[in-house]
């Protein structure tokens, strides 16, 4: 089993252990809110069957609780931008990242 994956992004990739992933639906915690960390991954499923889903990390948050929005850096351009999760986004919480919000 390979428990580590490369990050993409403009600065090159590192590996992360990633043992302890949990894809979070936009709305399945914390009453109906999604909660993020800087770190964790953002992934966003493809609006029709054959579009990739695209991914990025989580570089900036605009609330102390986690919540939406985030500053995301997107692995397929390496730019980051203001992102508001819709209900095709998920959070993957990565291992060693810190979730005061479980």
């Amino acid at each position: 089993m390979n428990t580590t994956e490369s990050r993409g992004g403009g600065g090159g990739g590192h590996a992360r252990d990633v043992r302890d992933v949990r894809d979070v639906g936009a709305r399945e915690e914390h009453g109906g809110a999604m909660h993020a960390v800087l770190g964790d991954q953002i992934l966003v499923d493809g609006p029709v069957v054959g579009v990739p889903r695209r991914d990025g990390e989580v570089v900036g948050l605009r609330h102390a609780d986690g919540t939406p929005p985030y500053d995301v850096r997107w692995s397929d351009t390496g730019r980051v931008s203001l992102f508001f999760p819709g209900p095709d986004a998920h959070v993957r919480h990565l291992t060693g990242t810190r979730h005061p919000h479980k």
